[in-house]
């Protein structure tokens, strides 16, 4: 008798503990897809584009552009007397890098 509680309290603790980690870790859902582009952003891949084609070799260009264009759209605080990369050479060395 006393081994029909114990596995009765093991399960109950089991499936206490599966329901513990299924609240604890939220499910993964899938991301919206990309939001439309900005007239800037849209400009800025055609720029980094066309100077891909013209200047680089051996560079997949729709992956140089897109790459550059999202350093180049990313905006954030600068911090004044603080030193920064130039924002396009910054983006290109990216890209070219990851591409």
């Amino acid at each position: 008798m006393s081994g029909e509680v114990a596995l009765s309290i093991y399960m109950a603790a089991g499936v206490a503990g599966v329901v513990a980690v299924g609240f604890a870790f939220p499910p993964i859902i899938p991301r919206e897809s990309e939001p439309s582009l900005t007239a800037e952003h849209e400009k800025n891949v055609r720029q980094e584009f066309s100077y891909c084609r013209s200047n680089l070799s051996r560079v997949n260009c729709a992956c140089f552009a897109s790459k550059a264009s999202q350093v180049l759209a990313y905006d954030r605080p600068e911090v004044r007397g603080m030193i920064y990369a130039d924002r396009s050479v910054l983006a290109r060395d990216q890209a070219v890098r990851t591409c």
